[in-house]
């Protein structure tokens, strides 16, 4: 395919970032919301996840979940319950694995 062939020095360039560490990763990520707690529930995509689930002043717990499980589904009011009765003292954080799949390989 010409829109991803890469040649000559092209490629000698990019081996050379990726033995420098020079690349930046690719991460399959939503946009960052301008919103992110909603209702007391906050969303993670990839690209916020440094910012929101590993600062160290906060507490947080972190869902996993795919839209069309029935167990997550089953699990939704339970954790809305818990973002308000923990509201100030935790963070409850969920994650769309079927779309922020690098996050639920990695953490999930």
């Amino acid at each position: 395919d010409e829109a991803t062939a890469i040649e000559g020095d092209a490629l000698v360039q990019y081996v050379a970032d990726f033995v420098a560490g020079a690349l930046t990763p690719t991460v399959k990520s939503e946009a960052i919301p301008e919103e992110h707690t909603v209702d007391g529930l906050t969303t993670l995509v990839g690209d916020s996840i440094k910012d929101l689930a590993f600062d160290e002043e906060k507490n947080v717990l972190i869902k996993f979940y795919a839209p069309w499980c029935g167990h997550c589904k089953k699990m939704v009011p339970e954790w809305e319950k818990a973002a308000t009765e923990l509201k100030g003292k935790a963070v409850l954080v969920d994650v769309d694995a079927t779309v922020e799949d690098s996050l639920g390989t990695k953490y999930g």
